[in-house]
C-alpha cells in the first residue's frame, strides 16, 4: 500500500472518529498540538525508528498525554502498535484537510520578506473572506529572497506577485529580444 492511501487512511478514521464523537475542534488542536512536537527532528526519528521498541515510544506519547485528549492519545497508540509513525505527520496533514473541508476553511499560505502586522493581516483575511466566501487562515512564512511583493498559495492555486519574480520575467523577455 502506498503513503498517501495509508495516511489518507488513517487520517479519515480519525476524522470520523472525531466528527461522531462531537470533538472535531479538540482533535484539530491535538494534531496541531501534536504536528508541533513532531517538527523537532530527534523526536520524530525516534518514533519512526523500527529498532525501538513500541513500549519505548509509548512511553515517549505519555509525556504529552496531559496535553491532549484520551481518544487522541489512544489514536497515536494504535499508529504505534501499527507501526505507521512514519506517516504520522501525513496522517495530520490529511485530518487537517478534512477539517477545513467540513468547516469551510482556506489555509493561505503567505510568504512576504518580513512578518505582517496582524492589522494587515485582519484586512486580508476580510479581503479574502468576502471574495472566496469562507473562513481564511494564514501561515505567514519568511523568505527575503523574494526581494518584495508575496507570494500567496490557497489549495492548488499559487499567485506570485513577488519582486524575485517579476525581476526573473524582465530578465527573460530582455533575452528573448
Amino acid at each position: 500500500m502506498n503513503d498517501s492511501k495509508i495516511s489518507v487512511r488513517y487520517a479519515k478514521a480519525l476524522f470520523n472518529l472525531a466528527k461522531s464523537e462531537d470533538i472535531l475542534d479538540t482533535f484539530y488542536e491535538n494534531s496541531n498540538f501534536v504536528f508541533q512536537i513532531l517538527q523537532e527532528k530527534e523526536i520524530f526519528d525516534f518514533l519512526k525508528n523500527p529498532i525501538i521498541k513500541n513500549s519505548q515510544k509509548i512511553e515517549l506519547l505519555n509525556t504529552i498525554k496531559n496535553n491532549i485528549s484520551k481518544e487522541y492519545f489512544q489514536f497515536l497508540k494504535l499508529i504505534v502498535e501499527n507501526n505507521r509513525e512514519e506517516y504520522l505527520k501525513l496522517i495530520i496533514l490529511n485530518f487537517k484537510k478534512y477539517y477545513f473541508e467540513e468547516k469551510g476553511i482556506y489555509e493561505v499560505e503567505l510568504t512576504t520578506t518580513n512578518q505582517l502586522t496582524d492589522s494587515v493581516i485582519e484586512k486580508l483575511k476580510d479581503l479574502l473572506t468576502s471574495k472566496l466566501g469562507k473562513k481564511i487562515i494564514f501561515q505567514n512564512n519568511i523568505n527575503p529572497e523574494i526581494i518584495g511583493g508575496f507570494i500567496a498559495k490557497v489549495e492548488d492555486v499559487q499567485i506570485d506577485a513577488s519582486i524575485r519574480t517579476q525581476l526573473n520575467n524582465i530578465k527573460k523577455a530582455l533575452k528573448h529580444n
